[in-house]
This record gives structure tokens, C-alpha cells and sequence, in this order.
């Protein structure tokens, strides 16, 4: 009966992943031009079907269907956040219901492995709002870019004098528009779903501590499990035991296997427990050991894609050798440029002076701006500002409209009304001349 379960559970839980799969990564399209059998075209009847039958029958419209599948699949929405918490609650929830009251257990765990257990569930927790709440390196104007453009176009995927169309912002290099956070992120690297977040520059670190602390506390739990039910194992004493087989009604001395399918009957949120931290232990271990290679080579999630597709292109033309990854700068720098969200010592340097340029241009640009203002609300004539720019060079911009400046200017005014006179004196007595 157990095993029919499980079978029937193991199919279900198939045939969910599949569909999962096939609406993330598939794209459907449907031709009549091609009659070859094509994965997409199989997916793009089984969508049809899929929204005749889900879309009408229970949500009453295929439009009611197409909102909420773009909500799911599309727009960026805090449904997996929300998967995630209930997933630690709930998780938790069974350790204070059936793994605390069994410490101390024995010679293996002492009770102090509660605190540690609470710990370890904060420490997940914390990790989790800091990585959701920081910011990735999000940019909107060009000041704000100019915090961030540290590193140099490398020609090949990033080129100087892109604008982004979304913004028509410049786009500095190794950034991305983020379709989900609808914003420019620097070093921009992937959209973490269960962080509800873009990972970028800032808070690539928070997100490696997310990492780190999941798979302490994953390793932590599956071994405690699996401690109390090895102890529970020598407690009863089953190895030495002998059960009697439900089917035949004979009795069978123990061995492994039926040891594990008796605790499958009478242990079972342990075994839960277990299977569920080993089974996500595995599958966080590996994408935390994906990023530590991606690091190692300072290459983003992003980048890396990329870089197969220029690695495939310069294999079909024979094109070698390959262009080289100018932001690796080795091991142990890489490293230190995500700890510290910023690259060190070699770039840092070669843009520090572009930096300071670029932020002198616009400071200055912004002085003309505010200068242009004031010409328009306070309405002065030409040739002040003429007067001033000449001065420019001796004094700041600030100076400009001081008292002693203003009296000069005052000076001028007079001057030139003097010698308007005197030019109309002159040519009146020319005239008198010639008239004469």
C-alpha cells in the first residue's frame, strides 16, 4: 500500500516538473508550414488545450487565464518569497514539534543543539531580508551610473556609446536592463525569484551569504536527522530484531532494507525532514558551486551565456584565438571585487580619473543650467554677462554676483552710456559740416 503511494506520488510529482520545465524554458510555437514533429509545436497544442480546459472551465475566461499566467510566469510577484517562508515556517514547525523533544538524544545530540537549531533558523531568515531588501546597483540618470562605471568596454559584449532604449540612458559596461525590476543594474548577473530581486554589483555578496548560510543549515539539519534516527535504530535495537512479513505472515530476520522501510512506517517526519534538507542541500550546493567558478573567472551568470554564444560563433569561422576575458584579474582579486561590491587596485585606478572628469563635466554643466536660469528670472543685459564670463577665469562662478562685481558692473553700464553720448556729439558735429 505504502509503495502504490509512493508510486502514484513519484508520477504526480513527474508529471508536475515536466509541465514546470516546459513552461519556463520552452518557448511554443505553432506552423503550419513545418509537419516535422517539433517540441515546440507539441507545446504550443498542449498551451491551447491548457487554456481551454484551465482557463474556461475553472476561471471562467481564457483572459482571467492569460492575467494570471503572466502574473505567474512573467512579471516579477513574491509568490515564490512567499513559497519560501512557509516552506522555513513550516520546516521548522515540525523540528519544535518532533525533533526538540527528543533532546538530549543519547551520546549524539545534547540539548544545547536547540539553540543552535534557533540560531541557525534566524541566521536563514536574516539572510534572506537582507539579500531581498538591498539594493543591486540599480541606476536611473547618469549620475547615478557614474557610481558605478568602474570598468572598461571590452569591445566584444559591451561597447562604448550604447544607449539603452528603455531609459536613453548610456550604458556602461558589464550592466543589463532588468525587465523585472524595470531599471539599468550595474554588473548586472541574474533575477533571483526567490529573492524577488535583480543581483547586481551591491548585493551580489548578500546573495553568496544567503548561499552559504542555506547550505550550513540544510547540512545541519540532514545530519541531525539522520543522527536521531541512527540513534533511534540502536535504541530499539532493530538490527537485531526480527519482523514479520504482512503478506506472507512468515518471520524475516533484519536487514537494511526492512530496517528502513519500518522507520518509512513509524518515523516518517524525520525521514521528511531529511530527504527534504539533503535533497535542496544538493541542489543549493551545486548553484552556490556555479557562482564560486563563475567568480573565479569574474564572469556573471549573464556573461556566461554570452560567452558561448562569441565562443560558437568564433568556432564556426575559424576565428582564433579567442578574445580574451579582460575582467579577470585573477583568483584572489576577483574575489576581493565581490566581497567589496567594487573592482581594486588595476581598474579602480585606470577609471578614477575618467570618473573625476566625467563628474567635473556634469557639475559643470549644471552650473551653466542654474546660470541660464538666473539670466531668465532676473533678466540682465548682454553685455554683464559678457563681463562676467571675461572674469571667469579669476574667480568662481559663485563670485560672480558679489557686491564688488556689481558695482563694476555698474561702472560699465555708465562708461557705456558715455561714449554713446559722446559718439552722438560727434555725429551731430558732422553733420552741422557738412551741411554747412
Amino acid at each position: 500500500m505504502v509503495s502504490s503511494n509512493l508510486i502514484v506520488l513519484s508520477l504526480m510529482y513527474g508529471i508536475v516538473t515536466i509541465w514546470i520545465l516546459i513552461r519556463l524554458f520552452v518557448e511554443p510555437s505553432i506552423t503550419k508550414e513545418s509537419e516535422a514533429f517539433d517540441i515546440r509545436r507539441v507545446c504550443g497544442r498542449l498551451e491551447m488545450i491548457e487554456r481551454k480546459i484551465v482557463g474556461k472551465l475553472f476561471l471562467g475566461s481564457e483572459e482571467r487565464y492569460e492575467r494570471i499566467k503572466n502574473y505567474v510566469f512573467v512579471e516579477a510577484n513574491p509568490l515564490i518569497q512567499i513559497f519560501y517562508l512557509l516552506l522555513m515556517s513550516g520546516g521548522y514547525g515540525l523540528v519544535l514539534y518532533d525533533i526538540y523533544p527528543r533532546l538530549p538524544c543519547g551520546k549524539y545530540l545534547s540539548e544545547d543543539h536547540k539553540y543552535w537549531g534557533i540560531l541557525s533558523f534566524a541566521l536563514c531568515l536574516g539572510s534572506f531580508v537582507k539579500a531581498c531588501v538591498s539594493n543591486p546597483g540599480a541606476f536611473h540618470n547618469e549620475k547615478e551610473a557614474l557610481k558605478f562605471d568602474f570598468y572598461p568596454y571590452d569591445n566584444i559584449m559591451y561597447v562604448r556609446g550604447r544607449i539603452c532604449p528603455s531609459h536613453n540612458l548610456r550604458k556602461i559596461a558589464r550592466s543589463k536592463f532588468c525587465q523585472y525590476s524595470s531599471c539599468n543594474i550595474a554588473r548586472f548577473d541574474h533575477f533571483c525569484p526567490w529573492l524577488n530581486k535583480a543581483i547586481g554589483q551591491l548585493n551580489y555578496r548578500w546573495f553568496l551569504l544567503f548561499l552559504i548560510i542555506h547550505i550550513f543549515t540544510l547540512t545541519y539539519g540532514a545530519l541531525a536527522c539522520l543522527v536521531i534516527l541512527y540513534e533511534y535504530i540502536e535504541r530499539q535495537h532493530l538490527l537485531q530484531a526480527t519482523f514479520i512479513d504482512t503478506t506472507t505472515g512468515k518471520t524475516v530476520s533484519a536487514n537494511w532494507n526492512i530496517v528502513l522501510r519500518f522507520l518509512f512506517g513509524t518515523q516518517r517526519i524525520p525521514i521528511a525532514l531529511f530527504l527534504v534538507c539533503f535533497g535542496m542541500n544538493l541542489i543549493v550546493v551545486a548553484f552556490f558551486s556555479f557562482h564560486l567558478y563563475l567568480i573565479s573567472l569574474n564572469v556573471t551568470t549573464n556573461e556566461f551565456f554570452k560567452w558561448r554564444k562569441v565562443t560558437a560563433y568564433c568556432r564556426k569561422h575559424n576565428i582564433s584565438p579567442l578574445p580574451p576575458n579582460i575582467y579577470n584579474r585573477g583568483l584572489f582579486l576577483n574575489f576581493l571585487e565581490v566581497i567589496f561590491a567594487r573592482p581594486l587596485f588595476a581598474i579602480a585606478v585606470e577609471k578614477k580619473e575618467e570618473m573625476k572628469n566625467n563628474l567635473t563635466f556634469l557639475n559643470k554643466l549644471d552650473e551653466e543650467k542654474k546660470q541660464q536660469q538666473y539670466n531668465i528670472t532676473t533678466k540682465r543685459p548682454l553685455f554683464f554677462d559678457i563681463f562676467a564670463s571675461s572674469h571667469a577665469s579669476s574667480s568662481s562662478s559663485s563670485d560672480l554676483f558679489s557686491p564688488q562685481h556689481e558695482e563694476e558692473a555698474d561702472d560699465a553700464k555708465i562708461s557705456v552710456a558715455h561714449s554713446k553720448k559722446e559718439e552722438e556729439k560727434h555725429c551731430t558735429a558732422d553733420e552741422k559740416h557738412l551741411i554747412r
